[in-house]
């Protein structure tokens, strides 16, 4: 009798993807928030403090390891909630997503605490994007006609896949510096993909879409407290996310629903231009001048930003009304021809990325946060 009722409302919570993602986001949240305290605690106690540096939006020691929440209360949402849905069409891929969020939670835990070099970094999230790539098939199969390519090789499709995901690690690593930026963009991105998997009634992709929303507000209640910092711990771990929600739009299109999503390569892009936007034009700064891709500076948006006067909040809210102003134009297009909607969605993306420092050069005593060193 018990069997028979537990499996009754297995079947209807499966059947509901609203109750899925709802109960999703308030789990993560309550278990991310209950153990926020914990951790700040813990940190405190045995002086795992943020130090600062000449390139620091803060001047006080700050906890870090605040990822460690994110990654808690995502692997125990999806570990709990997976366990109602239809487990046999997910095992694969909820096992081995959770195996390279592992892999990546310790990698992070020792770049916060020990600090590792790029390329190892590199390395552990190649061997991350390939456990779920080879074990559980997540890949771009396809361009949707992008420079005139469809279904993509195998061979293709592999290498690109686990170039993605080492973008999307990295941008959203190199993103995480003012209080609240990368967990709202995150909180933005995620949110954008998981109306798609409700539209598409995709199950599992939606689980992982507002479990990561559910963890990162309560992330953010914390960290614009200045309690709390992501640290390496959670940009790679919701760098990684964003990439496996990315790859799962992509094969929308590859399934038998209608309609067809128009211009899907276009529309993950505007999802995730800031991050990518940034990273591309920081890292084209330092190459030009000689300089290693991944050596620290302040020629981010958000330095900008402080240089001219505004708060972390304030800060945070003209790059997040970029992103949404982004994404909903990029949707409202997608009726162009696909190259046309690229050059389009791409010439709003740079001009929003260059306003600030075009303000900068105009301004002759252009001001500095009071936080900032």
């Amino acid at each position: 009798m018990i069997l028979q009722a537990r499996n009754a409302f297995f079947d209807y919570f499966d059947s509901n993807i609203l109750l899925l993602i709802i109960t999703s986001a308030v789990v993560a949240f309550l278990i991310s928030y209950k153990s926020y305290p914990i951790i700040i605690h813990l940190v405190k106690t045995k002086k795992l403090m943020d130090q600062p540096v000449h390139r620091s939006s803060h001047c006080n020691k700050v906890p870090t390891l605040g990822g460690v929440g994110v990654f808690i209360a995502v692997s125990m949402t999806m570990g709990v909630i997976g366990s109602m849905l239809d487990i046999y069409s997910i095992a694969t891929k909820l096992i081995s997503l959770f195996v390279a969020l592992v892999l990546l939670f310790f990698m992070g835990i020792k770049d916060d605490l020990l600090v590792l070099s790029p390329q190892k970094k590199i390395m552990g999230q190649l061997l991350a994007a390939f456990i779920v790539i080879l074990l559980a098939d997540v890949r771009v199969q396809s361009f949707g006609g992008l420079f005139g390519i469809q279904t993509l090789p195998l061979w293709a499709s592999l290498i690109f896949t686990a170039f993605v995901f080492v973008c999307i690690i990295n941008a959203f690593n190199l993103i995480d510096g003012i209080d609240g930026l990368a967990g709202t963009v995150a909180i933005l991105c995620s949110a954008s993909f998981g109306v798609f998997f409700i539209q598409y009634d995709q199950h599992f992709l939606g689980l992982v879409s507002f479990s990561l929303i559910g963890a990162l507000m309560a992330f953010l209640c914390f960290n614009l407290g200045k309690k709390v910092f992501m640290g390496d711990t959670g940009s790679m771990v919701i760098g990684f996310l964003l990439s496996f929600q990315a790859i799962g739009f992509l094969n929308l299109n590859q399934l038998a629903i209608e309609p067809k999503i128009a211009n899907p390569p276009i529309l993950a892009l505007s999802i995730l231009a800031f991050p990518i936007m940034d990273t591309l034009r920081v890292f084209v700064i330092r190459i030009s001048q000689n300089r290693n891709p991944f050596k620290a500076d302040r020629n981010h948006i958000h330095h900008r930003l402080l240089d001219l006067g505004f708060s972390h909040l304030k800060a945070t809210t003209l790059v997040s009304l970029s992103c949404v102003l982004i994404t909903v134009f990029a949707y409202s297009q997608n009726y162009l021809e696909i190259h046309l909607h690229l050059v389009v969605v791409f010439t709003l993306a740079f001009v929003l990325t260059l306003i600030p420092f075009g303000v900068v050069k105009i301004t002759s005593t252009p001001k500095r946060s009071k936080i900032s060193l």
